[in-house]
């Protein structure tokens, strides 16, 4: 089964301040480009198997919901929710404001 995935408003914000992070607080626009990239393949390829990541239970996860699954990308946490056959990324968060973990 292949998933749809689809990011909430705040995910989306997130991936831009995250680029805008890298390119203009460490003046690294290519590494910008390439992190973004490898960032957009990673949450793609949840579209094969998103329930390989474990539920998180934690009350920090709680606010986006029951189901909670995290996978990490190098110092941020990408957290979704799967519905049926849609995998909704809520969030792209740094991993050390996850608390409770």
């Amino acid at each position: 089964m292949t998933y749809k995935v689809k990011l909430s408003k705040a995910a989306r914000l997130d991936i831009l301040n995250y680029r805008d992070a890298i390119y203009y607080e460490y003046d690294l626009p290519k590494t910008a480009a390439k992190i973004i990239l490898e960032l957009k393949r990673t949450i793609k390829s949840l579209n094969k198997n998103p329930t390989q990541n474990a539920l998180r239970s934690t009350p920090w996860y709680l606010k986006y919901g029951l189901f909670v699954r995290c996978i990490n990308f190098k110092s941020r946490a990408i957290i979704y929710t799967i519905n049926e056959d849609v995998i909704y990324i809520h969030r792209i968060v740094s991993q050390n404001e996850i608390t409770g973990t």
